[in-house]
């Protein structure tokens, strides 16, 4: 699954990819609480994260901006790419 989101983030996003891997573009100037969670997968990202990593699990996130709108991102069984 591949989220494009050049034009922002105007809203909250609930994003689940079973046994699958999952990429967005996220433009600077995006205003959002970005969540990651990776079950038996890898979260790689171009944004500085915080968070851990635990037996088949990572989880991480960020605060872009002010925070208004939040994103979460979540596979089972596969990857999250952030850029």
């Amino acid at each position: 699954m591949r989220i494009i989101a050049l034009d922002g983030i105007g809203g909250d996003y609930d994003v689940l990819a079973e046994q699958g891997n999952l990429s967005i573009v996220l433009p600077q100037d995006a205003d959002a609480i970005v969540l990651v969670t990776a079950q038996n997968g890898l979260v790689y990202s171009a944004l500085p994260m915080t968070g851990g990593i635990e037996k088949g699990l990572q989880k991480f996130q960020t605060r872009l901006s002010s925070g208004a709108f939040r994103v979460a991102l979540e596979t089972r069984e596969g990857n999250v790419v952030i850029d």
